[in-house]
């Protein structure tokens, strides 16, 4: 058995046990304070608390399964083996932080996309120098934070934005003045995906945290924040198969 599960199976029984008490404890004063009706509630918690912790781990083994896929297809990229992966990525700080930082990552992953997208930054960071691993780093903390919501924004931000009044005025403006070029309100994104409506200001925060977007009308006179896709931003969907008109580097 390995260290991680038998951490894991101790906090199960200790979890288990606890639940037991408590529900000894609710039973006990459902007697004192209202007879047998009373100790059947107080006995309710004990299914409930099976219940969570059968989810808990169930969500731990598809957590463990999703990191151990990660770490075994980036070996794959490399032509290595999951040992060898992990000893040259203990070769050196950055590289053994990108490993824990892509496992940290896979493990909350909700997309087959994702999963590859952190193999292959972490073949790449694993197989280069420091400064490699550093740079995938970013990548990974970029790609950790991309929910179905924030790609959905990310996608929106690559069309026409309203305030052009066709597609030709739009690509002449970033053809000829691309510095002049102006991108989406925020409340003309929600418009386009009203579940984000709650959580634009969130999403977008997240997005230029990363510079994956970036604020077109800083600067103006009458400034109101309107938004466009980085290079980074793109490159990012095209890492998550989110966009396809060119190839991935």
């Amino acid at each position: 058995m390995s260290r991680e599960q038998e951490h894991f199976d101790n906090q199960t029984v200790g979890g288990v046990a606890a639940g037991l008490v408590a529900s000894s404890a609710g039973i006990a004063t459902g007697l004192m304070v209202a007879g047998p009706a009373g100790a059947a509630a107080g006995a309710v918690t004990v299914p409930a608390a099976q219940a969570l912790l059968n989810f808990l781990g169930l969500r731990f083994e598809r957590s463990r399964h999703k990191a151990a896929r990660v770490l075994s297809d980036a070996a794959a990229e490399n032509g290595t083996t999951e040992d060898k992966l992990i000893d040259e990525a203990n070769s050196s700080s950055q590289k053994s932080e990108l490993v824990a930082e892509v496992v940290n990552a896979a493990a909350r992953s909700t997309t087959e996309q994702k999963l590859k997208a952190l193999a292959s930054a972490l073949a790449r960071g694993v197989e280069g120098d420091d400064n490699v691993a550093a740079r995938e780093r970013l990548i990974v903390a970029a790609l950790a934070d991309l929910e179905p919501l924030h790609i959905g924004v990310m996608k929106c931000l690559l069309s026409r934005p309203p305030m052009y009044s066709s597609e030709e005025d739009w690509q002449r403006s970033m053809l000829n003045r691309p510095e002049d070029a102006h991108g989406w309100l925020p409340s003309e994104v929600t418009e386009n995906l009203p579940e984000a409506g709650p959580v634009i200001g969130v999403i977008i925060a997240a997005l230029e945290r990363h510079h994956l977007v970036v604020d077109t009308a800083i600067g103006t006179v009458s400034y109101e924040a309107r938004y466009m896709i980085t290079d980074f931003g793109l490159q990012c969907l095209r890492w998550l198969g989110e966009h396809d008109d060119a190839e991935a580097t």
